[in-house]
């Protein structure tokens, strides 16, 4: 029987990558994520939603329950923003949480009899910055702990449910978020030198 997996944050370098690699295994792959996919990304499904709302992640798992099969959850989607601490607003700290982390929680909860039924697995994109980090990225590095921490509650918890959850903890990767906070800290570096030189 072909397995099925769902993937969020699926527009993204590292989520065309699995899901790439996912088809290529011949697994039915769902994506999510609120952007428009590439043309050629080889979803078998693809839902439009913004996961930062409670309301929207209700939607999806009552579009995914419909399917009946769901043996893999790879969440995946995330927000980076990229301050220095003291310029960290609440709108900030909070959409990279709920995206980040509660977007994570409320999926798997959502979903878990389906996992549980097909004796599946879940895996929690964190980071590298959870256990090693630097500066400007304190809001990142605090979600990616959490979500970190979550897959250890999780595998104690979902084990006897026959769930495994697994967390992997990516470096730098050469993707369009990776780019942009680069960019964003040789402008402020930049800017940092000229205020310098005045």
């Amino acid at each position: 029987m072909t397995r099925a997996v769902v993937i969020t944050g699926c527009s993204g370098g590292i989520g065309q990558a699995m899901v790439s690699h996912f088809h290529n295994e011949g697994w039915q792959v769902c994506g999510i994520d609120r952007r428009h996919p590439a043309p050629e990304l080889p979803l078998d499904e693809f839902i439009q939603a913004e996961i930062a709302d409670p309301a929207e992640i209700g939607r999806v798992v009552e579009i995914i329950r419909g399917r009946d099969q769901v043996d893999a959850l790879v969440n995946n989607a995330a927000v980076a923003i990229d301050k220095p601490f003291r310029e960290v607003t609440i709108d900030d700290w909070q959409q990279t949480i709920d995206v980040n982390v509660r977007a994570a929680f409320f999926l798997t909860q959502g979903l878990v009899d389906l996992l549980s039924d097909a004796a599946g697995a879940v895996v929690n994109i964190s980071s590298v910055h959870a256990i090693a980090t630097t500066s400007n990225v304190t809001s990142y590095a605090t979600s990616k702990g959490a979500l970190l921490a979550l897959s250890r509650a999780l595998a104690v918890e979902l084990a006897r449910q026959n769930v495994r959850i697994n967390a992997i903890l990516p470096g730098a990767i050469d993707t369009d978020m990776l780019s942009a906070g680069l960019s964003r800290n040789d402008q402020r570096q930049a800017a940092t030198a000229r205020a310098h030189v005045l």
